[in-house]
């Protein structure tokens, strides 16, 4: 196990984690003499090769580092989600009707062009927003 490994996995020691679809307390870790690294939880004792350690680590580091303080909302309760949306969406769609409105009045060669370069830009942004709901809502599958 490399110092950089070793530190990582100190800083995740007494943290609440997620991995494989569900979350666990890590409590400590060890390194056995075959060189496989032992990691006991609260609910699991889990068993890794050096070379799985980086995977490991890079797939809850995420979760530990920005959800350091999360707790499991009782699966008893119902929780209010809000949803905001993006903010560019109003511009967005002011933009898009403004072009339409030029070329309605005035179809000219530059209009259409100019037009089409804005709606390829406004896909462009809905397919990222579509990106960034899927991602919400496999972090609601993962929370529950």
């Amino acid at each position: 196990m490399t110092t950089l490994q070793k530190t990582k996995l100190d800083e995740l020691v007494g943290k609440t984690i997620f991995y494989q679809g569900k979350v666990y307390l890590f409590e400590r870790y060890k390194q056995l003499s075959t060189g496989n690294i032992v990691v006991y939880t609260d609910k699991q004792t889990f068993n890794f090769l050096p070379s799985e350690i980086d995977d490991l680590i890079e797939s809850i580091g995420l979760w530990s580092e920005n959800r350091a303080n999360w707790t499991p909302a009782p699966t008893n309760s119902k929780t209010e989600v809000v949803v905001q949306l993006p903010q560019e969406n109003q511009p967005l769609k002011n933009t898009l009707l403004d072009i339409l409105k030029d070329i309605k009045e005035n179809p000219t060669p530059e209009n259409l062009k100019k037009a089409e370069s804005i709606c390829n830009i406004s896909n462009t942004i809905i397919n990222i927003q579509k990106t960034e709901i899927q991602m919400f809502k496999m972090q609601q599958k993962m929370s529950r």
